[in-house]
């Protein structure tokens, strides 16, 4: 009887030895955890048709027109829309579609429209 109870007591030990061992969530965050995150196009893009430039930074800020904004949504497919208010113009909003790692499509609107080729530069 004795031996029966330390073979159970021995057996729950080891799976509960197996069961927190086996548990292999990543505490720091996993390498690809921020797959979606603009950063990964750091640099200076143009803005080929409106003669402009964006630019992201390794932490994901972007700077356009002068104004530094990481109000950045994912909207997926490698797009990315941006939001600032320009004391100018208002609101204003910034759509960034990269097709590879040096081009892609840009999109900036408020009252009006724009839309072009964005080229990496830097």
């Amino acid at each position: 009887m004795i031996k029966k109870i330390i073979t159970m007591i021995s057996v729950l030990y080891l799976f509960s030895l197996f069961t927190v061992s086996c548990n292999n969530t990543d505490k720091t965050g996993s390498s690809n955890s921020n797959n979606n995150s603009i950063e990964k196009y750091a640099g200076t893009w143009e803005l080929v048709e409106i003669s402009d430039t964006v630019t992201i930074d390794d932490k994901g800020n972007v700077v356009f027109d002068s104004n530094k904004m990481n109000n950045i949504k994912y909207e997926g497919t490698e797009t990315y829309l941006i939001e600032f208010i320009d004391t100018i113009s208002g609101d204003i909003f910034l759509r960034l579609n990269f097709s590879s790692q040096t081009f892609g499509i840009g999109e900036i609107g408020g009252e009006e429209l724009d839309k072009g080729t964005i080229k990496k530069i830097k």
